[in-house]
């Protein structure tokens, strides 16, 4: 499978406040079951980043990675991820009570495979029970 380069638009300049703009996000690499996802924020003071899915759980991640480009601070924090969803990485500046946000939406081919069958197992259960109970209560 060739892998799509993904078009980020990484923001290069900060509000007067030093509150960081939204985040990049790129996709580093993928294949049909996972996709290891970078995301790269900047401000002043330096926030700190966090990668959640769609249900607000935080994700594990790599160490973040910090680096002078200029005089500006940029930190980069990867992840790898296994499931279908929509990705979050969450870049926050306690000290400026500033959060901003950016999502990513991942399809990962079969990941849902797994519901799919307990769906179909469910129906089939469904099926033979009523099927004994028409029986039984002839």
């Amino acid at each position: 499978m060739e892998l799509l380069p993904l078009v980020c638009l990484c923001l290069l300049s900060c509000s007067g406040d030093g509150a960081a703009p939204e985040p990049c996000i790129r996709t580093l690499a993928e294949t049909k079951d996972w996709r290891l996802l970078q995301c790269e924020a900047h401000g002043d003071p330096l926030p700190t980043i966090k990668w959640k899915d769609s249900e607000n759980n935080i994700l594990p991640a790599e160490e973040p990675q910090i680096s002078d480009r200029g005089g500006r601070f940029y930190i980069t924090v990867k992840t790898t991820v296994t499931k279908t969803d929509n990705y979050y990485c969450v870049a926050t500046q306690e000290t400026l009570s500033h959060q901003v946000a950016a999502v990513i939406p991942v399809h990962i081919p079969g990941s849902n495979m797994v519901l799919i069958i307990l769906l179909v197992f469910a129906i089939v259960a469904a099926v033979v029970a009523a099927v004994v109970a028409v029986h039984y209560c002839k």
